[in-house]
């Protein structure tokens, strides 16, 4: 039965001494389930909780992630009730949800000070095994509970809080932005700021298509980053909103065919303020699909080049991502406030040229996860489960992309191509043939692309060309 340490808290914001504590968990447990908390239970006023989840991921990027989870079992009670979200209630869920894992429950040595405070407390750890973070500073609590209840009890945590993180953040002693990971840094810049400039000249927003992958991830992106959202449609089946006044941008984002059909009914069934911008979220189109408002609005296209699947994520993935722009100066600027309110950066793009900006959009975001998929079913071929495969191979891909990082992608390439391994790829297709042939025309052309990257003289990629031939590729 796989044993699992449940470690929650508020991580507002996540730093290293959690990142500590999840490392030696690792070598108690075989995994760590680290839990947000989405309604404080004392009350506590928190950021929001995608913006927390979405530092905390950024935090343990380099953690085996079939180990390390963040799951959001408290938002979803959270959702689901009115009052606080008792960890009581959080293990109970899990264990309902996962009966062929045994937990255990993580704590800070600060909170066994106040346990009288907690919901069922007693009956927690009875059901529960304990296992106890050793913070400085409470160690008095620590040994008053120790001496009551034996558990098994962490190193000495390194000396840093949230607290003083946020506050080094406002302005305070930066010392303890040490023991924060720069990217989290980043990413939370104007998260924890009393007032953040570029948040309050971000625009207003009205979000249409906000129950789509894209839609929530942007949502929650603009709330983490204090651009206010003053209404949202999710689309389907969802009434249609008549009054999109106080809105500066109506954003859409919503498939691309249905455009054109969501700007007509704008121009049909609601109202907006005199000098509105409507903008879609399309990486492929500039403004010809908007053109039903054309003459009543001010039109603009904006395409973030990031992958938009997770809300939770959303804020700091899109720190420092480009944001194709295009479009009508007043929407171009409302839509470059927008950018810089969620800590990216704004390119205009010529609207011709758009077509060719998302084609490497989906080379670059799509394309190597089809890639990766049809590598995990090639390990699972010969014995090995889906987890462990995708986990392999990630660990490869992260690998090659750390190298991307510092050098062009001619440079960074390794492998057989990389060599001018010839008879390597030419065993690669003669085993794909055998057993995976639908595979084959893939791994050609990515050959013929890395040949072209690398600049083969024309004799080379003949002799390139013969080898994919004799080992089934079709010439």
């Amino acid at each position: 039965m796989s044993r699992v340490a449940v470690y929650g808290g508020a991580f507002d914001p996540p730093h290293l001494g959690h990142t500590f504590a999840v490392t030696w968990l690792l070598s108690r447990v075989d995994e760590v389930w680290l839990t947000p908390t989405a309604r404080h239970a004392f009350g506590k006023t928190m950021s929001p909780w995608e913006a927390r989840a979405g530092l905390l991921e950024t935090t343990l990027a380099g953690f085996d992630r079939t180990r390390v989870r963040v799951i959001d079992i408290e938002r979803r009670l959270a959702e689901a009730a009115e009052g606080p979200t008792y960890t009581w209630d959080v293990l109970s869920a899990l264990q309902v949800e996962h009966p062929e894992r045994a937990f255990s429950l993580v704590v800070g040595s600060d909170n066994l000070a106040v346990a009288g405070r907690w919901h069922n407390f007693d009956a927690l750890v009875e059901r529960w095994p304990l296992i106890v973070l050793d913070r400085p500073g409470h160690e008095a609590a620590l040994r008053r509970f120790i001496r009551a209840r034996p558990c098994e009890v962490s190193p000495p945590l390194p000396d840093v809080s949230s607290s003083q993180v946020r506050s080094a953040m406002r302005g305070g002693a930066a010392e303890a932005l040490r023991w924060v990971d720069p990217r989290v840094v980043e990413a939370a810049r104007g998260l924890y700021t009393r007032a953040d400039p570029s948040s309050a000249s971000a625009p207003s927003v009205f979000v249409l298509g906000a129950g789509g992958r894209a839609g929530r991830s942007l949502c929650a992106a603009f709330e983490a980053r204090g651009v206010r959202v003053i209404g949202r449609w999710s689309g389907r089946s969802a009434p249609w909103p008549t009054d999109l006044s106080g809105a500066e941008v109506i954003l859409l984002c919503v498939p691309d065919s249905q455009i054109g059909t969501i700007c007509e009914t704008i121009g049909q069934l609601s109202v907006w303020d005199p000098g509105a911008s409507v903008v879609h979220c399309a990486g492929r189109w500039g403004l010809e699909p908007l053109q039903a408002l054309a003459g009543r609005a001010s039109l603009g296209a904006w395409h973030p080049l990031q992958s938009l699947n997770a809300p939770e994520r959303a804020a700091s993935v899109l720190m420092g991502s480009m944001c194709a722009i295009s479009g009508d100066d007043a929407a171009v600027d409302r839509v470059v406030r927008l950018t810089h309110a969620l800590g990216a950066s704004p390119r205009r793009i010529a609207e011709g040229d758009r077509p060719l900006w998302h084609t490497a959009a989906v080379l670059a975001g799509n394309l190597p996860v089809v890639l990766l998929g049809a590598a995990v079913q090639l390990l699972e071929s010969i014995g090995l489960d889906e987890p462990a495969s995708r986990a392999a191979l990630l660990n490869l891909l992260r690998g090659a992309l750390t190298q991307t990082e510092v050098a062009p992608a001619a440079q960074a390439l390794t492998g057989p191509l990389a060599r001018g391994d010839l008879a390597t790829i030419e065993a690669h297709l003669t085993a794909l043939e055998a057993r995976w042939p639908h595979v084959v025309p893939a791994y050609v052309e990515v050959n013929r692309l890395g040949a072209a990257l690398l600049e083969w003289p024309e004799e080379r990629r003949a002799a390139l060309e013969d080898a994919l031939t004799r080992g089934g590729g079709r010439p």
